[in-house]
C-alpha cells in the first residue's frame, strides 16, 4: 500500500491510500480511508491472486490490525506492509 498527495484531482495536500500491486489498482482506485484498500488487497487475494489459506489469513490479521490502529496516515501504509513483510517499500512512490 503506498500514501500518496494529489491522485485523479485531489488537492496537492490531499493524501490517499492505494494498493500498489497493478493488479489490484486496476481494480480498486484510490481512498481516503485505508480499510477500503486492505479490504481490496485481501479480496483480491482470493479473486485474482489464487493466493493460499496462509496468504490469505495474514491479511485478514492485517487488516484487523490496520482498523485496530484507526490511523489515516503514512504510518498507516508502512504499518500494512510491513505486516505483510514488506518492511522496505517506499509509500511514497
Amino acid at each position: 500500500m503506498n500514501f500518496l498527495p494529489g491522485r485523479n484531482g485531489r488537492a496537492a495536500t490531499e493524501f490517499t491510500f492505494n494498493a500498489i500491486d497493478p493488479a489490484i489498482l486496476a481494480r480498486q482506485g484510490e481512498a481516503l480511508n485505508p480499510n477500503i484498500i486492505t479490504n481490496r488487497i485481501c479480496d483480491e487475494l482470493t479473486n485474482i491472486c489464487g493466493a493460499n489459506q496462509a496468504a490469505k489469513d495474514a491479511c485478514q490479521d492485517a487488516k484487523a490490525q490496520i482498523q485496530a490502529l484507526g490511523t489515516r496516515d503514512a504510518s498507516t501504509a508502512v504499518a500494512w506492509n510491513t505486516l505483510l513483510g514488506f518492511p522496505d517499500v517506499d509509500v511514497t512512490v
